[in-house]
């Protein structure tokens, strides 16, 4: 019985297994040269890989930010909102949004930011109600709404953001 389970396992052609296991190990090579090139990425990967449904999200190349945003004007005045990049490269296209508020409803407008320099310019003149507002461009869709409310008085002074 003996030589008949030697003949079995020289009759099995083994050349396939060795196939798979050269191309498995030429696979975790590359990943493993990935991850010493690009740790970070290479682990969201496996993350958003391993839970497709989870909140892990890429990193972004835009992270938009307003500068000293205003939370009161007087109404009347005109309200100019300056919009920055904390990593340094402005998207091309930004929108900025406005949400109104009137009888228990909302509604949301958009307007193109305005290049200026090394920033990004909205201007609403004469405001006349309090609204939320935020910027949307590049990969950053998810800057939270910022709250401006007008107060009765009315003042000379513009405010800038």
């Amino acid at each position: 019985m003996s030589s008949l389970s030697c003949r079995s396992i020289q009759l099995i052609d083994r050349r396939p297994l060795k196939r798979a296991a050269t191309y498995a190990a030429i696979a975790l090579a590359t990943v493993g040269l990935c991850g010493l090139l690009a740790g970070n990425s290479v682990q969201t990967a496996a993350v958003r890989l391993l839970a497709p449904l989870g909140t892990t999200e890429w990193p972004r190349a835009n992270h938009l930010e307003f500068r000293q945003a205003p939370r009161r004007l007087a109404v009347g005045q005109s309200f100019e909102a300056e919009l920055t990049d904390l990593h340094g490269s402005l998207p091309e296209d930004v929108q900025i949004q406005y949400r109104v508020s009137s009888t228990g409803r909302s509604e949301i407008q958009s307007e193109p930011m305005t290049h200026v320099d090394d920033s990004l310019v909205a201007r609403r003149d004469n405001v006349r109600q309090s609204f939320e507002f935020r910027a949307e461009g590049g990969d950053d869709h998810s800057m939270p709404w910022t709250k401006w409310k007008s107060s009765s008085h009315r003042n000379s002074r513009r405010s800038r953001l």
